[in-house]
Order: structure tokens, then sequence, then C-alpha cells
């Protein structure tokens, strides 16, 4: 991942760049959605996003870092698939989830590369 390159400080710099930037585009969407959503559901989905970009790009797979990003994005959000989709028997949630998943999984992977040539 080209990872072994950049000091630390660089490395968490960009993990947390690339987690607040899938935070805001999070807060963004479910405010344009459902600008109702309760308040600890709107942060909680914000830090589920700030963290899960900061681990994907501080992780490594040995895969390519766009597929990493993208399995291991989606594979962070099975538990959210399984509680808004399959329990809650609202399946037809559950395809924006996934797509969602994925394009969010595509932005990390392309952040993280770009951030990584730049460091």
């Amino acid at each position: 991942m080209g990872q072994n390159n950049i000091s630390r400080f660089k490395l968490w710099r960009n993990a947390l760049t690339i987690g607040l930037i899938l935070a805001l585009i999070e807060g963004t969407i479910i405010f344009i959605a459902d600008s109702k959503t309760p308040s600890l559901i709107f942060i909680q989905s914000m830090l589920f996003w700030l963290f899960c970009g900061a681990i994907v790009h501080l992780s490594n797979s040995g895969f390519s870092t766009i597929v990493h990003s993208i399995l291991w994005t989606f594979l962070l959000n099975i538990p959210w698939f399984i509680n808004l989709a399959v329990i809650t028997e609202k399946y037809d949630h559950l395809p924006p989830l996934v797509i969602s998943s994925l394009i969010m999984g595509s932005i990390t992977g392309f952040l993280s590369k770009k951030l990584n040539k730049k460091s």
C-alpha cells in the first residue's frame, strides 16, 4: 500500500482526513434525505464512517488499495445491513445500503491512493 514510506503522523493524518470526509458525506446525505433523523442516530452514523474510513486506510489486506477499501468497507457494513434491512424485514432497504457501502468504499480507496501518492 506504500505506507512504509510515510511517517506515522502523515499516515494517521491521512486516515482521519479520509474518515472525516466520509463522515461529512454521510451527514450530508442523512440531512438531505431525512432532516428529522434523531440526533443520536445522526451522530452514530457519522462516527461509524469516521472510524470506518480511518481503519480501512490504516489496514492492509494485500489487495490493491481500491479492492481492499471496497471489500473491507462492505464487510464492516454487514451489521448495518442486518440491523436496518434483515431484522426489520425491510428488504427494499438492502440494495441502497449495499450500493452506498460500495460507493463509500470506492471513495475511501480513491482518497487512500491519492493521499499516499502525495505523502
